[in-house]
């Protein structure tokens, strides 16, 4: 039997959501091989079993697993073993897959690794579950997402305990144990906000950034690039900064600032912190370097 009809209706849907709601592709699922297959019926119905290298097309979309197993009661799908769906701008990698259709949710374990290349997002970890209707999907047991992981660029890469990304809002959250690195700017925080179409992310709880020699901390942080390149970081809250500059252009002694305030602005020029505003109750403190001729300052305003 070439064609399956349930089998092709739940494929379908399955390469739609087992990658955040890919769209559909045009034409029916198509068995395009299995070295081994047979149906079994028992107390869950009618069971098909494929395996030896299974393999399935759906126009541009290609399906591939060790093993398959469909329940036609259930309309459910487990996939085994070297599980790949990729299309045209998405794919999903993992060992195991499992597809509910009735429910509209894909559950993929061990090296789960999720692609948008549309959006140049990258998605990977132990465990994720995809939910078709809200075309989102949650990553646990070491997730992590890549922005711009396919471009010749300064690259995002943030870890979290828990990673949700939500494709048609281009958007992810990052929670618990928040993570981030994009060149010189090392972040974290309790929880994250990234905007996927925007160069723009959102920390709170427990923030604090540091860039070089430059540390930053407050209740919530939002940090702005433009090219990949670090421009801006805003503290609200609790402000707290630390920065260090050479006491002369040919010495390794540094001078040291302290800034408290409300509000800090960090503004950066080429990657070095050029600016430093701040607001609210401010009050500053001057370490300077020991060859320096003044031993400390303080203001406060």
């Amino acid at each position: 039997m070439r064609y399956l009809s349930y089998l092709s209706l739940l494929l379908a849907l399955f390469l739609c959501a087992g990658v955040s709601a890919m769209p559909q592709s045009a034409g029916r699922i198509r068995l395009e091989g299995a070295g081994q297959s047979k149906f079994t019926v028992g107390e869950r119905g009618i069971v098909s079993h494929f395996w030896d290298g299974v393999r399935f097309s759906r126009g541009e979309a290609k399906l591939a697993a060790d093993s398959a197993v469909y329940f036609e009661s259930e309309d459910r799908i487990e996939l085994f073993g070297t599980v790949s769906i990729v299309e045209a701008t998405r794919s999903l990698d993992a060992d195991t897959v499992f597809y509910d259709h009735k429910l509209g949710v894909a559950d993929a374990y061990g090296n789960v690794v999720i692609r948008d290349y549309q959006r140049h997002v990258r998605l990977d970890g132990g465990r994720a579950q995809v939910f078709e209707t809200e075309e989102a999907l949650v990553l646990w047991e070491q997730p992590r997402l890549i922005l711009d992981f396919d471009l010749q660029m300064i690259q995002t890469f943030i870890l979290a305990d828990t990673i949700k990304y939500f494709a048609a809002e281009q958007t992810a959250t990052a929670i618990n144990s928040v993570r981030i690195q994009q060149g010189t700017l090392e972040a974290t925080a309790d929880h994250a906000t990234f905007y996927t179409d925007k160069e723009e992310f959102c920390l709170t709880g427990n923030v604090q950034a540091d860039q070089r020699l430059n540390r930053l901390t407050g209740d919530e942080m939002v940090v702005f690039s433009r090219d990949k390149k670090l421009e801006r970081i805003e503290v609200e809250g609790r402000g707290e900064s630390i920065f260090r500059q050479p006491a002369r252009a040919d010495t390794i002694a540094y001078n040291g600032s302290m800034l408290t305030a409300y509000a800090i602005d960090f503004n950066f020029r080429e990657d070095r912190l050029e600016l430093t505003r701040a607001a609210g109750n401010c009050c500053s403190y001057y370490n300077t370097a020991a060859e320096d001729a003044v031993a400390s300052c303080r203001n406060v305003g």
